[in-house]
């Protein structure tokens, strides 16, 4: 098979080399430094491209498979940038993978994805999702819900907001269950964790 490896790292591009060709009977190795030079190649016989992931990758691939639907193409996210393998799965990319520490893994997705398979990291996507649903889920809130939730990441106790926000500590509570069930979680740590982890802050409250 031909294979066309692409990243601006000479690292990259001669591990792969020495990749394929040790696990790949009768595989030719081609390189390219830019990914934007390669739709002036002929990629007719090119069976593999693959391309460390840039911020544009993915507009550039999807023109190069315009031309040449036969390509398998593997995009190493090694960012692990999760914008980029959404728009690859949007795009219908072969693959879009993480760091494989492993050989044996990586021979097995690219035999996967030569059998006209896809391939993409689970856990990643997971996240994704995940983020996606929690996303949709707070355009359910309320503004003072949304007010509360802020507070409660931001570690006030029921008492803290409800002096904050003028209200009882009853109403907080009526206000935490609400949250709780409208985003589908169990309790308030969990609430906390999420919050923090994600980076969320929807208004300033203080």
């Amino acid at each position: 098979m031909e294979v066309l490896v692409v990243s601006k790292s000479f690292i990259i591009r001669e591990a792969m080399e020495i990749f394929f060709e040790n696990n790949f009977d009768n595989c030719i190795v081609k390189k390219n430094k830019e990914l934007k030079e390669i739709m002036d190649i002929d990629l007719s016989l090119t069976e593999i491209v693959f391309v460390e992931a840039e911020n544009d990758v993915v507009e550039h691939l999807v023109k190069i498979k315009k031309y040449y639907k036969h390509l398998k193409i593997i995009v190493l996210n090694n960012k692990n940038d999760k914008s980029i393998l959404l728009n690859c799965f949007k795009s219908k990319i072969e693959g879009c993978i993480l760091d494989i520490h492993d050989k044996e893994d990586l021979i097995y997705i690219i035999n996967t994805i030569r059998k006209g398979k896809k391939h993409y990291d689970l856990d990643m996507l997971y996240d994704i999702v995940e983020d996606q649903l929690y996303d949709n889920n707070i355009e359910l809130l309320t503004n003072r819900e949304k007010e509360v939730l802020d507070m409660v990441g931001l570690g006030f106790t029921n008492k803290d907001i409800a002096k904050n926000l003028y209200l009882s500590e009853n109403t907080i509570k009526k206000h935490i269950t609400n949250i709780l069930c409208k985003l589908d979680m169990r309790n308030r740590k969990d609430l906390i964790i999420y919050i923090k982890e994600n980076n969320i802050k929807m208004k300033n409250v203080i």
